[in-house]
């Protein structure tokens, strides 16, 4: 399998050439430079015009109406009742573009600079992300080499929530364009962390979580019996000339689950292309069982320390300062 870095992960993606941010060094510096070059400038969409305040308490109403108890991301996600908050605002009057709307929605949640409060959320959100993590994940590392696209975007913006979906479901075909979306935010608030959560991340050592690792074996020589039913955190590498990471996760559920849509190198072949020709045999799947909390921190957390450190190429970012 060819040298894998980020300029042919960049390529691999369906990245374009822009103007490059200024080169920086240590691990993957200058790769990573190389690939900044293949991503896109353009925003997923215009700016479309502001939305009137006068309007804002029209788009509050008309959330509480089809809200059913839900949080705003929630309803955002979801396709009829997102579909039933716009008509309630046309009926109301609100003319914006839909992705104004959403935005505002979600603005009107975040601030209290607007002196509009939305009633509490009654409703838990129903859905389970965790079998969809690593679908959302690669989907969205994937359009982000493509344009430069935002949780925010996709959440607001239907065509670019189609988009994200669409590549979603190539490496995941089973899950629903809600199950992708509030799998892509949970991840997103996994990377929310706050300043003592930071310093309790940073004095865990990358290197000790990787000694919670043990070698598995590769793709072509592995059994789902070979991987523990039990739950903790699991790595992929690509094995030639350099070992470099893939992907990183963590489970709740069992690690034999988590490997499941692995087992062929799916999630990873529905990315390959001509710059990139994954095999069976140069992917390494390592697995940590971790039952409960080690060095202070959750096997989620772990996951995200060591993806902050080693900075895997499917993975979103993690940034702790």
């Amino acid at each position: 399998m060819a040298e894998l870095n980020y300029l042919r992960i960049a390529q691999i993606l369906g990245g374009t050439l822009t103007d490059a941010q200024q080169p920086t060094f240590g691990v993957f510096g200058a790769a990573s430079v190389s690939a900044e070059r293949f991503r896109l400038v353009a925003s997923p969409h215009n700016q479309p015009p502001a939305i009137a305040p006068s309007q804002f308490p029209l788009i509050a109403a008309a959330f509480e109406e089809v809200r059913h108890g839900f949080e705003p991301d929630r309803v955002l996600v979801d396709p009829i009742l997102s579909k039933r908050f716009i008509a309630a605002c046309r009926q109301r009057g609100v003319r914006a573009p839909e992705v104004l709307i959403n935005t505002r929605l979600q603005a009107l949640r975040k601030s209290s600079a607007y002196r509009i409060k939305l009633k509490p959320t009654t409703k838990p959100a129903g859905l389970e992300p965790e079998p969809f993590f690593y679908g959302a994940e690669l989907g969205f590392v994937q359009l982000s080499y493509r344009k430069r696209v935002s949780v925010d975007n996709i959440i607001t913006d239907p065509k670019v929530g189609d988009e994200f979906v669409s590549l979603c479901r190539q490496i995941e075909p089973h899950g629903r364009p809600m199950d992708f979306k509030w799998a892509l935010l949970r991840l997103r608030k996994m990377r929310s962390f706050s300043p003592k959560k930071i310093r309790k991340l940073l004095a865990v050592e990358a290197g000790a979580v990787e000694e919670k690792l043990h070698l598995v074996g590769t793709l072509d020589r592995i059994s789902m019996t070979d991987v523990p039913a039990d739950k903790g955190i699991f790595s992929f590498m690509q094995l030639n000339t350099s070992a470099k990471y893939l992907y990183i996760g963590a489970t709740e559920r069992t690690l034999r689950e988590a490997f499941k849509p692995f087992q062929t190198a799916h999630p990873f072949m529905a990315m390959a292309g001509p710059f990139w020709q994954p095999t069976l045999g140069d992917i390494a799947l390592h697995v940590g069982v971790v039952r409960t909390r080690v060095l202070g921190a959750s096997p989620r957390d772990l996951s995200l320390r060591l993806i902050e450190e080693r900075r895997p190429l499917f993975n979103m970012p993690v940034h702790l300062g």
